[in-house]
């Protein structure tokens, strides 16, 4: 190879690296034992560098780790393989050492993070322990604070049941003292016992003052207004035998009857010495509330029983007391006035009856009626029930004579077996006690007063 030659090729070892020798390399083959193959011709391709990130030389095919060729250089091309494999070294050691650098920057970079990542960790592990500390430390206090509340509660329960009880035992003795002191308006048995029968002995000496003896009417036909229903009350028969009883001897038995009807209906129940319109709602409210109209049976509970009677008594109590001159002057008017109304009634019905002396008649009736308003108010104003006992319609058919509450009119024989044929005055039951209690007991004050046949 000319000096020329070497020129040109050295200048262009930069493009394509030399062609090796054929000759040389089939020799280097049998030396080296390695397989036979054909000459290859010139490798006139770019010589290619090795890339910085290629662990191993890419120069030949035939070796992994070095960069020698598998053929021994010959001459000029030798020294010039020997030169450019000294620089690649030096290029190969400078680019790992730059690699190295970047990995060792990379592992640095990556082990900071990783320290960052576990200092961050960490922090976050202690927040959380110090929320958690936190936590628990709040629900102690509010365990302690609900505790504490709770048992402050069940105190207070305990304190308000024990006012309720102490409320509830001082309410009763209030209503003992009002009842026993001056709540109500009490009187004696003794006392209600004298009014009544006074009452029924004006009544009897009435009708056999006026009555007795004399000559009854052709006919039964009393002028309205009169009380005729109250006359089929005490006989309740036919015609003719309404017409018997209103003939016979005992006329006046039946005239006593009738007045104590008319009296029970028209002065005790409608209450006018509190005033004609308010006598007028008083009773009907009192009808809406009695608890022995309200249920299927006449005896109410005892205690509903007592709360009425005291409503009852007190209410009277007080529209009474709240009573001023000119109000009890135009209530003892309108008394007056009801008064002649029921006394006019009952004339049209005894005149019906019997012949009598209308004048002295009416004076009696009169009286017993003004007698009859005092009896009635004394009642109202108690707290005990008084019921007038007549119901001889509700007896058997033909009721018997019964010595626990019953008793002949006087001058009349008591026989062994007696028909009752009609009450002539209505016992008197009494149900509590005027100091509002007792309720759940009952006494007969007076029995009824019969007339029977001989």
């Amino acid at each position: 190879m000319s000096h020329q030659s070497d020129q040109e090729y050295v200048g262009s070892r930069s493009r394509t690296p030399p062609s090796p020798d054929t000759t040389s390399q089939w020799h280097h083959s049998v030396i080296s034992g390695r397989p036979m193959v054909s000459a290859p011709v010139a490798d006139v391709r770019p010589f290619l560098s090795r890339p910085p990130y290629a662990p191993y030389s890419l120069y030949s095919p035939h070796s992994l780790y070095t960069s020698s060729p598998p053929y021994t250089p010959i001459g000029g091309a030798g020294r010039y393989d020997q030169t450019f494999q000294s620089e690649y070294d030096v290029s190969m050691e400078t680019e790992n050492d730059r690699i190295i650098s970047g990995l060792r920057r990379d592992v640095e970079y990556e082990r900071n993070r990783r320290l960052q990542c576990e200092t961050r960790s960490q922090e976050q592990r202690q927040r959380e322990r110090r929320l958690q500390e936190r936590l628990e430390g709040f629900n102690r206090v509010f365990q302690q604070k609900e505790d504490k509340l709770r048992h402050e509660l069940e105190e207070k329960e305990k304190e308000v049941a024990e006012r309720t009880r102490q409320w509830k035992k001082a309410a009763g003795d209030l209503n003992r003292l009002r009842a026993s002191a001056q709540g109500f308006y009490q009187i004696t048995d003794e006392y209600l016992t004298g009014l009544i029968s006074s009452l029924r002995f004006s009544i009897r000496n009435f009708s056999l003052q006026y009555f007795e003896g004399k000559s009854s009417s052709n006919t039964f036909f009393a002028m309205p207004p009169n009380y005729r229903g109250h006359v089929r009350a005490i006989l309740p028969g036919k015609e003719a035998e309404i017409y018997a009883g209103v003939h016979s001897k005992r006329n006046h038995q039946i005239i006593q009857a009738l007045i104590w009807r008319v009296l029970v209906a028209d002065v005790f129940g409608r209450f006018p010495w509190v005033g004609g319109k308010t006598g007028e709602s008083f009773k009907h409210l009192r009808t809406k509330l009695d608890p022995a109209q309200s249920g299927d049976s006449k005896r109410s509970e005892p205690e509903a029983e007592r709360k009425f009677q005291t409503w009852s008594a007190t209410t009277i109590g007080l529209l009474l007391d709240a009573q001023s001159p000119e109000e009890q002057s135009q209530i003892q008017q309108g008394v007056e006035d009801e008064t002649a109304r029921i006394v006019g009634c009952l004339l049209n019905t005894l005149e019906a009856m019997v012949k009598f002396e209308e004048q002295e008649a009416e004076d009696g009736l009169t009286s017993i009626i003004s007698e009859a308003y005092a009896v009635g108010k004394e009642i109202s104003r108690q707290t005990a029930r008084i019921t007038w006992m007549f119901d001889l319609e509700k007896e058997p058919e033909t009721p018997q004579l019964g010595a626990e509450t019953m008793e002949l009119e006087s001058g009349q024989h008591v026989k062994k077996t007696q028909e009752v044929s009609w009450v002539v005055a209505p016992g008197v039951m009494k149900r509590g006690k005027s100091t509002g209690e007792g309720f759940d007991h009952e006494e007969m004050l007076l029995k009824r007063i019969i007339s029977s046949d001989e």
